[in-house]
């Protein structure tokens, strides 16, 4: 929770502008990526856009004070705290990409409503939005990239995974600001609402290809009905003949 602050610190007492703002921000994400260099490119970085632009948007556009935009990231933690196991656990037996495509799509859309409205209860209802997403897309992928994981490989997985998000760490505050700066605090968030979608579509599109094939359901044959045992026979003596009288 210092990262958003520290983008208001900057901006605000020490005169730096947003992008370069952002740019001291990356340096943040620099560390993290240097402790997990086993590989991974590719992250959705619109996530990490809350740690630098999401306050200076809120500063900006609703006015909002330092105790006001920390209340709001409060809300996220405690929604996170209070339902986050529970929604899991209630969707374990769906198919997950199919949910984490949903909580993309609600993660980006919800981060797209904040250049909408002015006041805190419109920021609040913005927030609790791009959480629930939270709660639905990283968790599970999580778990996708630990059941992808063959026998003795889920650190290696999990070390790529992990470099994912450290790398958007170093890349989504730089971009963010320098979006921000250039464009306007609306053209982030809109970017952030188009890429919903895209990220949405992707997983689906991956879900088939995740799904463990179904097995044919084997039919049980009822065992063949033996003949009843054969009755022993009785062996007879032979009737005795009447001798003949001379």
């Amino acid at each position: 929770m210092v990262l958003p602050f520290l983008a208001l610190y900057l901006t605000t007492e020490r005169g730096f502008t947003a992008s370069r703002a952002g740019l001291l921000l990356s340096l943040y994400g620099v560390g993290a990526a240097a402790g997990t260099l086993g590989g991974g490119w590719l992250c959705d970085r619109v996530l990490f856009q809350v740690w630098g632009t999401y306050a200076l948007t809120l500063r900006e556009l609703y006015r909002l004070t330092e105790d006001r935009i920390g209340l709001l990231f409060a809300i996220n933690t405690l929604i996170i705290v209070a339902v986050e196991m529970a929604l899991v656990t209630a969707l374990a037996r769906r198919d997950p990409l199919r949910v984490a495509a949903a909580g993309a799509l609600l993660l980006c859309l919800g981060l797209g409503l904040t250049p909408l409205g002015t006041s805190f209860a419109f920021a609040a209802f913005a927030v609790v939005v791009w959480t629930l997403g939270e709660m639905l897309a990283i968790p599970l992928t999580e778990g996708i990239v630990a059941n992808r994981a063959g026998a003795g490989a889920s650190g290696r997985y999990m070390g790529v995974f992990a470099a994912t998000f450290s790398l958007a760490f170093v890349a989504a505050p730089a971009l963010g600001t320098a979006v921000y700066s250039r464009f306007g605090p609306a053209a982030v968030w809109a970017g952030a609402a188009v890429i919903g979608p895209l990220l949405a579509a992707g997983y689906l599109a991956l879900a088939p290809r995740f799904r463990a094939p179904r097995r044919r359901p084997t039919r049980c044959r009822a065992p063949r009905r033996q003949p009843p045992p054969e009755r022993p026979t009785r062996c007879r003596a032979p009737r005795r003949q009447p001798r003949e009288r001379l």
